[in-house]
């Protein structure tokens, strides 16, 4: 889940796809990666976001918290147009092809809406202007287990890119 707050001051919580972890580095860390719609409502919310996986076998919980950074069609850096090209040729087809539909929330007459068919795009070996990956560069790292016992550990870079940790009280 990825939570962000909107231009409004509202929470915002969304189901994001974990993509791998960037090691483009941002600020000597590696970032989670996922991908999004330029054309979004998340596009407008601030940069600070959080991060929520629970891993149902295990019992763990991981809230990772950091600044937001969205790799879109107007990159310079050669390193960041490299990264949001080669996430595009990760990406399956259909999911393609939803960054050739109308913009995620506008009112369509159809439901189901009709995508472009399989095969209809052709080779598209190079990302359409919708297409934006998203990196979450992580400040802090709050990790719960819920086996007994239940263990909490939270912890917070430094200016200088180091990790602190301490153990706290779950």
């Amino acid at each position: 889940q990825l939570a962000t707050v909107s231009k409004e001051g509202h929470a915002k919580v969304r189901t994001v796809v974990f993509r791998g972890w960037s090691d483009l580095d941002l600020s000597s860390s590696e970032a989670f990666k996922f991908i999004t719609d330029l054309r979004s409502e998340k596009m407008s919310h601030g940069n600070i976001v959080e991060v929520c996986w629970y891993l149902t076998e295990t019992r763990e919980q991981f809230r990772i918290a950091g600044n937001l950074m969205y790799i879109t069609k107007d990159a310079k850096e050669e390193k960041f147009v490299n990264e949001r090209i080669s996430t595009w040729k990760t990406v399956s087809e259909a999911s393609q092809r939803s960054y050739f539909s109308p913009a995620p929330g506008q009112i369509v007459d159809q439901t189901p809406l009709v995508e472009p068919a399989a095969g209809a795009l052709g080779n598209q070996s190079f990302p359409p202007d919708s297409f934006v990956v998203g990196l979450v560069d992580p400040f802090k790292i709050d990790y719960l287990h819920l086996r007994s016992p239940q263990v909490r550990k939270i912890w917070t870079k430094k200016e200088q890119g180091e990790w602190e940790g301490q153990n706290v009280n779950p």
